[in-house]
Parts: structure tokens; C-alpha cells; sequence
């Protein structure tokens, strides 16, 4: 049986995007065979109890958290070194008895020096996800999710592009994509964590008299580290039957399956929407979602509608009115989200090759 280790964070800083992607990872390795070990640190706000189905090394908390950490854009993010984050890993892994085959290492925060040192201590080899590519690597396979094919550079062996190579949920291939043709369900989601309330903000729109008079629902999800729960749990109850609101939510596909528009940012998220051939007006909550919003608006599967900011409610307010008028735009937008992932769930064999 082989060994797989995931190294990737979730926080209140994070996100919970990278742990959730590669919870469907571990869910089909270990479907196909694998013994998988996940390894986190424990970062204020993180989501390491939806990976209560695997083993789990937990880092300790960073003590703080700054530039100086290392040179990479996201280096702040780690709350250390690389070097001091891989002895820790090594040493707990070593304590665990754990001796991985493979490493999967999804964390903007990390690159050569922390992969070089994992595979020379435990011998393992490196697969690495990076839609950024803003640092150097040292693996044996790198995934890159995104549409941007790149040349590959020295360290990064066998490259593959492309979001279909980074495994949907399961309850994904059970859905029928169909074409929207009308505007009267919308599905929100701004990520598990969302720090800044964007949701709370759009919730907000959604409720006044004009909306309330021609949608018929909204389904609201976040995350179970969503800081702002009250106050949209208030909302919701407030407009019961209209605002529904999921925690954690286990059926994300249906919602997606019935809803006819998505309000939302980028991430992970937007495979799986593309996925259900459901039309988005997205917002850019994180720079690392810049490149692949303007992909898909150039497109046609999305309306960028650029980084949040105080014009949020009047960028809300026109573009759904435009779709109300223009129901034809739904349809077109469907059908260029659905030709995005087509047969995604055929293509990411990767995960056999690694296994053998």
C-alpha cells in the first residue's frame, strides 16, 4: 500500500480552498488504494476538522507572521521558514512512524527548499499543485489548475495544465449540466472562510424589495470558519423560505444543479461551477484569483467584475438587472462554462500513475 502525506493549510488568512481540494484528493486515493496522512498547522481559524476521515499531524501555531518568513509572495502566509516547517514536519512525522511514498505539497507558502529537504529526509517524491508558479520547485509532477499554459522551468519534472486535473467531488458526477435560460434561483458562495463578509454584503442586496419581488430563492453557504455567522444567521431567519443558508454544506452540487446564477470569487469553486454549466458574476477576493477570473470572463463562462469595492451594491444592482433584460446571456454564459470542464472526471489520471 502505498503512503501519500498532503501538506496544505486552511485559515482565516488562507481560506479553506487548498484543504478542501485536497480532501477530494485523499477521498480518491484512498478510494484507490492509499494510505493517506494529512499535514497541517494549526493557523488561527483553520478547517482541519473536515479532515476527521484521515489521519492528521498538526504543526503548532505560529507565534507570528511576517514577510521576513521568505521571499516568496506568500511566504507570510506559512508563519515561518520553509526549512523550520519542514524539520517540524519531518520531526513529527518521524515521532508518527509515518514514512510517505509520496508528498503533495498544495501551499503557495512553499517551494524547493522545503520540497528538497522533505524527499531527501524521507526519501519520498514531490507532487506539487501551483497555479501561481511565482516560486521555484523541486518535484517529480506539478499540477497547474489553471487555463494559462506555461513553459515548465528546472526543478518542476512533468507538468500538467489544466483545472480537470484536480479532482471534483464526487457528487459532481452525478449531476446533468444544463443551459440556463431564465433568472429566478441564485446560489452564493464567497469561499469556507470570508473574512471580509462579502457574502453578509451580497446577502444584503439580495434582500431588498427588488430582488425579493422576481427571485424566488437564494442559497447562501460558507464555511464552518465564517466569522461573520450571527449576523447572517440573523439575516437569514430574517427572510426565511427566501435566504437559505448551509454550513459546511455536503450538497453543493444540487444547489449548483438548481440555481441559474452563482454569485461568488474565484478559487477551486469556479471548476465546479463550470462543472454544473452554471453562469457567475464573480468578484477577485485574492490576487491568486485574478489571472483565472479574466480567463473565464474572456471566455464568456463568467462577469468579472474585478477586485471588491465600495461600488459592490451598484455593481450587484446593474448586472443583475442586465440579466434579468438579456435572459439570453445566461444561456450563452451556461454553455461556454460547461465546454470549460467537459469530461473533466475522465482526465485526471495522474493519480493511478502515482499509485503504481
Amino acid at each position: 500500500m502505498k503512503k501519500v502525506l498532503i501538506r496544505a493549510d486552511s485559515g482565516r488568512h488562507i481560506g479553506s480552498g487548498h484543504i478542501m481540494r485536497c480532501l477530494t484528493i485523499a477521498k480518491l486515493l484512498k478510494k484507490l488504494g492509499a494510505e493517506v496522512t494529512f499535514c497541517c498547522r494549526n493557523h488561527i481559524g483553520h478547517q482541519s476538522d473536515v479532515l476527521r476521515a484521515f489521519p492528521l499531524v498538526m504543526l503548532p501555531e505560529p507565534e507570528e507572521y511576517t514577510q521576513e518568513h521568505g521571499e516568496y509572495p506568500h511566504s507570510h502566509w506559512l508563519g515561518c521558514t520553509e526549512e523550520k516547517d519542514a524539520e517540524q514536519t519531518i520531526r513529527e512525522l518521524t515521532r508518527a512512524g509515518i514514512k510517505p511514498d509520496w508528498v503533495i505539497v498544495d501551499h503557495f507558502s512553499l517551494g524547493a527548499i522545503w520540497e528538497q529537504k522533505l524527499t531527501s529526509e524521507t526519501h519520498a517524491r514531490a507532487l506539487v499543485i501551483d497555479g501561481l508558479r511565482d516560486r521555484p520547485h523541486e518535484c517529480q509532477l506539478l499540477i497547474d489548475p489553471t487555463l494559462n499554459k506555461r513553459s515548465a522551468t528546472p526543478g518542476e519534472g512533468q507538468v500538467l495544465f489544466g483545472p480537470w486535473h484536480i479532482p471534483l467531488r464526487e457528487e459532481f458526477t452525478e449531476i446533468n449540466p444544463k443551459r440556463r435560460t431564465e433568472l429566478n434561483k441564485v446560489f452564493v458562495c464567497f469561499g469556507g472562510v470570508d473574512k471580509d463578509d462579502i457574502t453578509g454584503q451580497v446577502c444584503d442586496v439580495l434582500t431588498k424589495p427588488s430582488f425579493r419581488n422576481k427571485l424566488e430563492k437564494v442559497d447562501v453557504v460558507v464555511g464552518s470558519s465564517y466569522p461573520h455567522i450571527e449576523r447572517l444567521s440573523a439575516l437569514c431567519q430574517q427572510y426565511s423560505g427566501y435566504l437559505n443558508l448551509e454550513v459546511q454544506s455536503t450538497r453543493i452540487s444540487k444547489l449548483m444543479a438548481d440555481a441559474d446564477l452563482a454569485i461568488g470569487a474565484g478559487g477551486g469553486i469556479s471548476w465546479e461551477r463550470c462543472a454544473a454549466a452554471l453562469p457567475a458574476l464573480c468578484w477577485t477576493i485574492a490576487d491568486n484569483q485574478t489571472v483565472p477570473n479574466e480567463q473565464l470572463a474572456s471566455l464568456n463562462a463568467i462577469i468579472h467584475l474585478g477586485k471588491v469595492s465600495e461600488n459592490l451594491t451598484h455593481e450587484l444592482e446593474s448586472k443583475m438587472a442586465l440579466l434579468f433584460a438579456q435572459p439570453e446571456m445566461l444561456s450563452a454564459m451556461s454553455a461556454s462554462a460547461k465546454k470549460v470542464m467537459l469530461g473533466w472526471d475522465k482526465k485526471n489520471t495522474w493519480m493511478t500513475q502515482i499509485l503504481n
